[in-house]
């Protein structure tokens, strides 16, 4: 059951899961984390109300589905036990202060393993709440630099490079595109840290960015800034924004009569396109620049459980459904590699995960970095791509 309080605090999913070891404190014994009954709580920090629930919910409802085939399957072997597990989530509602309430929270209960948070701007703000901690934290989704710089904390997301370097080597295949303009969401941390770099990449291949615009998250009214790229004789309009903001600027390009191809640089499934664009041909031939999170280009390519997990999850398993997916997987490797119970254990377990020793279980590719392990610094090597809407197929990879 899921009970959700009042703003920031938490809502527990109670799980009778059979699933993984617990971790515990770095010095901390089993006691601390594997409870009388012998489960453990794990967190999530996640947006479970706000602009950014869908993702929340999402995350939760894939968590809830791998520990459901655990249990199915007996469990989580880890140092020779398994293990029941409970979700504990705690809303952040996918703002910075949210996240260092909540943080704070899951700290002060004794949470000794936590999944994200979700938001990059939520991960920035509490970077030193992970520091002092002794927890083990997993970003499965926030992109921002910094966090990883902690031993504690490894990401087996896709870094902002993932999302800026396809639009990169799609304008080097097309020379035809010679003028680009950005729209860059200020609260997105990691998208305007890197806004200067991705401007200078551009303009070395020789290209121009003739416009650079900024908006925030919620907000809906975005005619003045695409009147100024009509205007301006731009051959792609780089949306550096949340989906639903990239939804309303798509729109309203349409209704003042822009046919300036649009370039997205956030992730939406196939289902949720379809719901934001009842006519989805407004949508096609719009490009996205972003890794393989959802599960949508890997059924189009073939992928066996991206189709069984989409079977089962339908829509619920969101725009980084496979992201979410693959977290808890290579997790799960570590822990059946761990020696005991603790968070030294897990961590050594992560740092020694080679990419085949993930190759089977994950629904993307994880090249091997330093003798064919997975992190490399606890960051993993993960490449984005070009996709574009195709109406009436969704999502496929751009040429």
């Amino acid at each position: 059951m899921k009970l959700f309080k009042t703003k920031f605090q938490t809502g527990l999913v109670a799980l009778g899961l059979v699933a993984m070891a617990g971790l515990a404190a770095c010095g901390a014994d089993e006691g601390e984390v594997v409870a009388d009954d012998g489960s453990v709580t794990i967190a999530t920090i996640a947006p479970m109300s706000g602009p950014s629930a869908v993702y929340g919910e999402s995350q939760v409802a894939m968590i809830e589905h791998l520990f459901d085939e655990a249990n199915a399957d007996g469990g989580v072997e880890i140092a020779g036990e398994k293990h029941k597990l409970k979700l504990k989530v705690y809303n952040d509602e996918g703002t910075p202060q949210g996240a260092q309430a909540v943080a704070r929270d899951a700290m002060d209960e004794g949470r000794k393993f936590v999944i994200g948070p979700f938001n990059s701007g939520s991960t920035s703000a509490i970077q030193s709440e992970m520091a002092k901690s002794d927890a083990f934290w997993l970003l499965n989704s926030a992109i921002v630099d910094g966090p990883t710089k902690n031993p504690n904390v490894f990401r087996t997301a896709a870094r902002i490079q993932a999302y800026n370097q396809p639009t990169i080597d799609y304008l080097k295949a097309h020379p035809e595109i010679k003028r680009v303009a950005t729209i860059t969401d200020q609260t997105h941390t990691a998208m305007m840290s890197s806004q200067d770099q991705f401007v200078k990449d551009i303009e070395a291949l020789g290209r121009e960015v003739v416009i650079e615009q900024s908006m925030k998250l919620g907000d809906t009214e975005f005619r003045a800034p695409v009147s100024e790229v009509i205007k301006s004789d731009v051959d792609l309009y780089v949306l550096r924004v949340n989906p639903t903001e990239a939804g309303l600027i798509t729109k309203q390009m349409d209704e003042l009569g822009g046919t300036v191809q649009l370039q997205w640089s956030a992730t939406i499934t196939n289902a949720d396109t379809k719901v934001m664009f009842p006519d989805t041909s407004l949508m096609d031939g719009v490009l996205r620049a972003a890794p393989a999170t959802s599960l949508d280009t890997l059924i189009v390519q073939g992928n066996e459980r991206a189709k069984a997990l989409d079977a089962e999850l339908g829509a619920k398993s969101g725009g980084y459904g496979a992201f979410n997916h693959d977290a808890v997987q290579i997790l799960f490797k570590a822990f059946a590699k761990a020696e005991d119970p603790s968070v030294e254990a897990v961590i050594k377990a992560m740092t020694e995960l080679t990419a085949e020793d993930v190759a089977d279980v994950t629904l993307n590719t994880y090249a091997g970095q330093d003798g064919g392990l997975v992190f490399k610094d606890r960051e993993v090597d993960f490449k984005g791509e070009m996709a574009v809407y195709k109406d009436g197929t969704g999502w496929i990879l751009a040429d």
